[in-house]
């Protein structure tokens, strides 16, 4: 990366002030020194990681991070062999241990229900971050959280020593301070510290009142500083116990010492990620305060867009501005006035693409697309250097002919004032050879020009789209708008005129203008009428095609309350067939019994036949309820203009082979044959049921199927073999879970795994054995135990021809859909 480039484009001074927002040297200097990724996947996983640091800052949860002294060096001193770590060394290390393990245990902790969704990025590089808590724990056994070195065992005979040492010092001197003998020969009744030992301050005159050592004569010569006899002895007795303790300490420094340094690998890995988390914070930050967001990425379908784009320098100077490219452009020409703003916003769409590359986020609105780049070039400002006898227009083509050598389909180049410093039509010439080959290499481009060669380049070129920079002309000011699509002009003579050139020279130089030159102004300022009147057309475009998506938003939501309302009424149908097999089934099955374990009596027989007469009135009873519900059901479906068009009775002629809608589902049939009087037999998949004519709807038109397998499966019902031929083989089924019963939906919340996979393995076995070959799994998400049982158990079943989770209007990864093969 060529840091010439990254200075001109303002870049590392970005960087500096986001480096700001960190809250360690270590993230501080990573930050201002950051150059931007030309890996993808690194860009990514840094962009992901400052998305969800946004996410928890809003939340309220921003606290696992908290400055700390820096420990790199540390690190250095720990790999030098036999190295002793001062304390404050082993101090800053403890404090950096724990605070590796509270993120770690944040992020990486059961407390998912605190957290916002969205922060997985950040869960994931916590769970990356070592274990420290045994290094933790040796260091803070030896010091405690103030840093200061606790009071060990091994230390605290020496202290002890050093204690009694003191006092009697204190003792002896206080023996000679309040001696009346020598109240006259003393200068203050208070010691005094000569070299790190007591003495007493002694007039001249009294030399020979004690005896002792002299250590310090004043300037005077009046005052001597003598250290007594007795005390010498205790003083050196002090400075040995003094000198062990330092000997003990180092001792337990070196040891503690040689402990972290088996830490040194994992401690640098630590280091690393919580320099990556603390600077992708910093991100975050900085992008809340500047009201950034994170930048989209741009495609072949989607090209580069900057939506309210503003410089971060500007600050709230800057002026918004929007750039959108076509598909296939990739070379930006902007025109327009002197100051108007062109290399303003080319260095901002420049500065964008690099702050995205480095894990930042851009001062815009959402919809802000930019590509991935793996090199970028730039040529802004004058580049005359007398050193090396470079003129302006040489040292321009001096780094215009190294962007040609490297400039590939993966470069982003700004071109500033491309052709200038020479004669303008030579220069146009070269300007326009230098886009003909980035053109040709396939490299993004911005540039921007005043030769009016290179407006008409803009036109005839496939690759290439013109812009320029709004210019009032009422007011002589440019606005610093960015209006895509059409050229501008250089408006010089009116800058001039603005700028204190007299009215004569105006003129003089309109004259020259007018003679030798076509005046292309007013074909400008037509393209910028056409194109404002464009723009109006395209707003309201947009305003009618949000108010179309609104109503198709409605549309679509009244049509999954459909969807819903028809799944509840089939689980209750299915609920009730399942309530009445259980209260009858056992009833049944002792009938049954007495009928072939006794004679046939005519006591037996009659309640036999009331049994019958009983469940068939039962089960008019509850045909009869279904149909109230289905005419009300069919009544609300006729009101939505998204259900199929109902029919009323004797309007349609049915016959085989016509396609229909049964009863309330949405289900394409094929009627295949006659049934009973006012019936048809319809097939739906490999199902064939029969139908009341009057529930049938003609299907007129062929329309998409949902992907859904609940949405594609027929009406259901599940015909059992008569119960005595049941009885007589033994297979009669038995009330519960594990029923014969093929259902759409198969509830196992609440189920141990293994119960649950068991009676998931059966009603794989009941729905192929009954031809149901879809149906739905409800195992919900929770610690994901179940949801992942279930998934090992479909793809080893050699019926499951696939699986997968649940649409989330229909339940998500709590809910499975299962399609048999």
């Amino acid at each position: 990366m060529n840091i010439k480039t990254l200075i001109q484009l303002d870049y590392t001074r970005i960087c500096e002030s986001v480096s700001s927002f960190c809250l360690t040297e270590e993230g501080k200097k990573s930050l201002a020194e950051r150059l931007p990724f030309t890996d993808k996947l690194e860009a990514d996983r840094v962009k992901a990681r400052g998305m969800a640091w946004t996410k928890l800052i809003n939340a309220g949860t921003d606290t696992v991070l908290t400055p700390r002294p820096p420990v790199r060096e540390v690190f250095g001193t720990l790999k030098t062999l036999n190295a002793v770590l001062p304390i404050e060394s082993i101090y800053a290390l403890g404090l950096f241990c724990r605070s590796v393990m509270e993120v770690k245990n944040f992020f990486t902790a059961k407390t998912e229900e605190k957290l916002p969704s969205g922060i997985e990025a950040l869960s994931e590089t916590a769970s990356l971050l070592p274990d420290l808590s045994e290094a933790s724990a040796a260091i803070f056994r030896i010091i405690d959280s103030s840093g200061k070195l606790r009071n060990l065992k091994e230390l605290q005979e020496i202290r002890s020593s050093i204690q009694s040492i003191r006092r009697s010092i204190e003792q002896l001197i206080k023996s000679y301070t309040t001696n009346d003998r020598l109240q006259n020969a003393l200068q203050s009744n208070l010691p005094v510290l000569r070299a790190g030992r007591q003495v007493l301050a002694l007039k001249a005159d009294y030399r020979g009142k004690i005896k002792g050592i002299v250590h310090e004569v004043s300037q005077t010569g009046q005052t001597l500083y003598i250290e007594p006899h007795d005390v010498v002895q205790k003083n050196n007795e002090l400075i040995r116990e003094e000198f062990r303790l330092e000997q003990e300490i180092r001792r337990i420094l070196t040891t503690l010492s040689a402990e972290l340094s088996r830490f040194t690998e994992s401690f640098e890995k630590a280091l690393s990620l919580m320099t990556e988390l603390d600077t992708s914070r910093a991100a975050a930050l900085w992008g809340m305060e500047n009201r950034c967001i994170f930048a989209e990425d741009a495609d072949k379908n989607h090209p580069l867009r900057i939506v309210q784009a503003r410089h971060p320098l500007l600050y709230d100077k800057a002026v918004p501005i929007d750039i959108e490219f076509r598909e296939n452009h990739r070379v930006l020409i902007i025109t327009g006035p002197n100051a108007g703003g062109k290399t303003v916003a080319v260095k901002t769409l420049a500065l964008f693409a690099l702050l995205n590359q480095s894990g930042i986020p851009v001062p815009a609105e959402a919809g802000t697309r930019l590509p991935f780049f793996k090199s970028f070039f730039a040529d802004i400002g004058d580049e005359q250097n007398i050193d090396q006898s470079l003129s302006t227009f040489s040292a321009h083509m001096k780094n215009v002919g190294e962007m040609l050598d490297k400039a590939d389909k993966d470069s982003l180049i700004v071109l500033d004032e491309l052709g200038n410093g020479t004669d303008p039509q030579e220069g146009a010439a070269i300007a326009m050879a230098v886009l003909d080959e980035l053109i040709e290499k396939n490299a993004f481009v911005l540039v921007t020009t005043h030769h009016g060669s290179l407006k008409n380049y803009g036109y005839t070129h496939k690759n290439c789209i013109n812009a320029s920079v709004e210019f009032n002309e009422g007011n002589l000011q440019p606005t610093y708008r960015v209006l895509m699509g059409v050229p501008g002009e250089s408006r010089a003579l009116s800058i001039a005129k603005k700028s204190g050139l007299s009215e004569k020279i105006i003129q003089g130089a309109r004259l020259y203008v007018e003679n030798r030159q076509t005046d292309i102004s007013a074909l400008i300022r037509g393209l910028t009428e056409k194109y404002a009147a464009l723009e109006k057309a395209e707003a309201e475009c947009r305003l009618k095609e949000i108010d179309l998506n609104k109503k198709d938003e409605k549309i679509r939501s009244r049509d999954l309350e459909l969807k819903q309302k028809e799944i509840e009424l089939k689980e209750e149908t299915l609920k009730q067939n399942k309530t009445f097999l259980c209260e009858n089934r056992r009833l049944l099955e002792n009938l049954v019994r007495q009928l072939r374990e006794g004679e046939i009596t005519r006591e037996k027989t009659l309640k036999v036949k009331n049994f019958i007469t009983e469940l068939e009135q039962s089960i008019q009873a509850q045909s009869a309820d279904l149909d109230t519900k289905q005419r009300e059901w069919k009544k609300e479906r006729t009101q939505t203009t998204d259900s199929p068009p109902a029919k009323k009775r004797g309007q349609a002629v049915f016959k085989v082979g016509m396609e229909v809608y049964t009863a309330n589902s949405k289900v394409r049939a094929l009627i295949v044959g006659k049934g009973k009087k006012g019936e048809w037999i319809v097939q739906a998949g490999s199902m064939k049921i029969s139908c009341k004519e009057e529930d049938l709807r003609p299907a007129a038109v062929q329309k998409e199927r949902s992907s859904s397998p609940l949405s594609q499966a027929p009406s259901f019902s599940v015909e059992l073999a008569p119960l005595e031929k049941e009885a007589a083989s033994g297979t009669l089924p038995v009330c519960g879970a594990s029923a014969a019963v093929a259902s759409f939906e198969l509830r196992l919340l609440g189920m141990r795994l293994e119960d649950a996979i068991k009676a998931l393995e059966r009603h794989i076995d009941i729905c192929t054995i009954r031809g149901l070959h879809e149906f739905s799994v409800i195992h919900g998400k929770g610690d994901g135990i179940l949801q992942e049982g279930v998934h090992k158990t479909l793809a080893s079943s050699p019926n499951v021809k696939s699986f997968c989770f649940a649409p989330p209007q229909d339940g998500g990864t709590g809910k499975t859909y299962v399609q048999l093969g």
